[in-house]
């Protein structure tokens, strides 16, 4: 019976009164940076249990990442103080990128001509779930471009 009465407790812990997972939310609007740039951090770490998420993006010394770790940091603030949530079971359910409202500006050319350049704005959204099967497995890889040339080509260095 007290095996039961744990089970209980621990799912009742684990979702709502609705029988839903519980989940914590951070969005950041208005990021002063393409969406296809961020996009190519935020889904480095999907899936990812979110001490991985943040080991990976910390390795990484490009904007997006220091983004993507700014609002990883936030969704766990929010998950671990807001909803009591356990800091040990998370993982980054989704990491996902929208286009943002660009702004027009103009561009001089030569000759008294001229051309409408374009600031773009992403919006972040990370939303983290508890899940008992995730497991923290740090596998850190360097990014292709920062590799040597013979490595990128498929050779072995020599």
């Amino acid at each position: 019976q007290q095996a039961s009465l744990a089970s209980a407790q621990a799912a009742a812990a684990n979702s709502t009164e609705d029988g839903e997972k519980r989940v914590a939310f951070c969005y950041k609007r208005g990021i002063k940076i393409s969406p296809q740039k961020l996009n190519e951090a935020a889904k480095l770490v999907r899936k990812m249990h979110i001490s991985d998420a943040l080991i990976n993006m910390e390795i990484r010394e490009k904007k997006p990442a220091k983004l993507v770790k700014e609002a990883l940091k936030s969704a766990f603030a929010n998950a671990v103080n807001n909803h009591g949530m356990d800091a040990d079971k998370l993982f980054v359910a989704e990491c996902f990128v929208g286009k943002g409202r660009h702004l027009k500006r103009i561009r001089m050319h030569g000759m008294g001509k001229s051309a409408m350049m374009k600031k773009y704005r992403s919006h972040l959204t990370v939303k983290l779930e508890e899940s008992e099967t995730v497991e923290a497995k740090t596998k850190v890889v360097r990014p292709l471009l920062e590799r040597p040339i013979s490595v990128r080509k498929g050779r072995a260095q020599q």
